[in-house]
């Protein structure tokens, strides 16, 4: 894909950008994404990294309470795949799995990785137009929780906002039983 602006080089950044509900996408080159940002039509997201220390620095392995694990002999220790041989520094400097069996192999930092990425390692986007009950489930207890934290935080706005939620999901699950 070419550069939108300047139509020669190939497009390395792809940037979306939502505003008042409206999604505009963009996609630059380095060149001139960099210069964009210079004259503030894009917010400066620091476009002089290398994605291979920035991969490197998302795909550092740490327990779950966030202490590095790269010990002497961690580091010395060769983790690899069984099924494909792709070891865990190949993975951190390409930043893909080299078959299915790598999520086992490397399920131990997975944890982390997705941490990092998504600050969270539960997926909670979009599903499908049909819920399972498991999801409505998992959609209640997640209100629940935040329903009980914004009381104690006396935000009874959005406390009324997550009861009507409830309700709704709690009356969805109900009509599908």
């Amino acid at each position: 894909m070419r550069c939108e602006r300047c139509n020669e080089n190939e497009a390395t950044l792809h940037i979306k950008h939502m505003q008042d509900g409206v999604i505009s996408e963009y996609h630059l080159c380095q060149k001139c994404a960099q210069s964009l940002s210079n004259e503030g039509i894009i917010p400066d997201i620091g476009l002089d990294f290398k994605f291979g220390s920035l991969l490197g620095k998302i795909l550092s392995p740490v327990e779950p309470d966030g202490i590095d694990q790269g010990t002497e002999a961690d580091k010395k220790e060769k983790i690899a795949c069984p099924n494909c041989g792709i070891d865990l520094e190949t993975f951190r400097k390409v930043g893909k799995f080299g078959c299915a069996e790598c999520y086992r192999a490397f399920e131990r930092y997975l944890g982390a990785i997705l941490r990092n990425i998504h600050g969270c390692e539960v997926h909670r986007g979009a599903r499908p137009g049909i819920v399972s009950d498991e999801g409505l489930k998992d959609d209640l207890q997640s209100l629940k929780t935040q329903l009980k934290m914004a009381v104690e935080r006396e935000e009874y706005e959005r406390a009324a906002e997550l009861r009507d939620r409830i309700k709704m999901l709690e009356e969805r699950g109900n009509a599908c039983s």
